[in-house]
């Protein structure tokens, strides 16, 4: 009988740890799309524009599609409409999560709140600064990955808003297996939270706009780009990116 109990613990712990990555084995990201609907041709070429990404996705399977924020992008009237459309976008095409970052934290929370696709919004380190509760989720759960987002402390937000320390909002999680996190963090700033979660991190999606991918202290980094330009994608299994 208690043979029987440890094959059963171990049969349960193979299955456990195996079903993480063959429920999910793909990451896609996008990010710094500032609402383009459209390909934009100032950066390499006619790229970028959710109207491709369908195509970009068609064939991926077992996949989560992760945007990192930085979608808001409003300075006239027209603005406003189009970026509605972008926004409908994370539904239409089934994002799994979408971080807030600078840009819609210059937002008030009724504005964001009244967007759609509002339900897949992360923001780790956002607090309200009336009562001090967080007025989106601070983590998304998905097929046993947690997907956190964090802003930077040094950036200018809407008086909603107050930014928690990026150490101290992350404090819940430290023990927390499977974290992947959507940065709106300077480089200077993301090197500390690597090292502090390092064997909790699978993943780093870093809303810069320059570079393509790096490994920082053994965790993959993936930089999104500029103006949505293209949809990035990582093989968790193989640890690769492409």
């Amino acid at each position: 009988m208690k043979l029987r109990n440890i094959f059963v613990l171990w049969l349960g712990f193979l299955v456990g740890s195996s079903l993480l990555e063959a429920g999910v084995k793909i990451i896609l990201v996008t990010g710094n799309t500032a609402s383009y609907l459209e390909p934009c041709g100032c950066v390499e070429g006619m790229l970028g524009g959710i109207s491709r990404r369908p195509q970009a996705i068609v064939d991926e399977k077992d996949f989560l599609l992760l945007d990192s924020g930085n979608f808001i992008d409003i300075k006239h009237k027209l603005d406003e409409t189009r970026n509605l459309h972008y926004a409908q976008s994370f539904l239409k095409l089934g994002y799994d999560a979408v971080g807030l970052s600078s840009k819609e934290a210059q937002k008030a929370t009724t504005f964001l709140k009244n967007l759609p696709g509002k339900e897949l919004f992360v923001a780790t380190n956002l607090m309200s600064s009336q009562d001090g509760s967080f007025p989106f989720q601070r983590h998304k759960e998905i097929n046993g990955f947690q997907v956190l987002s964090l802003v930077s402390p040094s950036i200018q937000v809407h008086s909603d808003f107050k930014v928690v320390p990026p150490l101290e909002a992350l404090k819940p999680y430290r023990k927390t297996k499977n974290l992947i996190l959507l940065s709106g963090l300077k480089p200077d700033e993301l090197d500390p939270i690597i090292k502090s979660l390092k064997s909790k991190l699978r993943l780093v999606i870093a809303n810069q706009s320059h570079g393509e991918f790096e490994w920082i202290r053994g965790v993959p980094v993936i930089y999104p780009g500029e103006k949505g330009k293209m949809v990035k994608k990582f093989d968790l299994a193989a640890k690769k990116y492409t």
